[in-house]
């Protein structure tokens, strides 16, 4: 986490301050008011959040939300690594 940009670290926090299971729709109004941001700053905290799978997506607009980067196993080894994918919310 110590290597996110500071606005990226806000969103975190905006996500993080939910408690588990939370669901609701994500806003970006909502997310630029509570972090003191704009629009554009909050899609490029987004983007850095879902290239470090920080945010995964898991249906066209679902997404997950974890606390340290989401791990992927590879079932023939069973060595985990960190994948770094790109997403773009719209």
């Amino acid at each position: 986490m110590l290597s996110l940009k500071p606005s990226t670290v806000k969103v975190w926090f905006y996500f993080a301050k939910n408690q588990e299971s939370y669901e609701f729709d994500l806003s970006s109004v909502a997310v630029c008011n509570f972090c003191n941001i704009s629009d554009k700053t909050y899609r490029e905290a987004i983007k850095e959040l879902t290239d470090l799978r920080y945010l995964v997506q898991t249906g066209k607009n679902t997404f997950e939300f974890y606390e340290i980067p989401k791990e992927i196993e590879y079932p023939k080894n069973g060595d985990k690594i960190i994948c770094h994918t790109s997403t773009i919310l719209r």
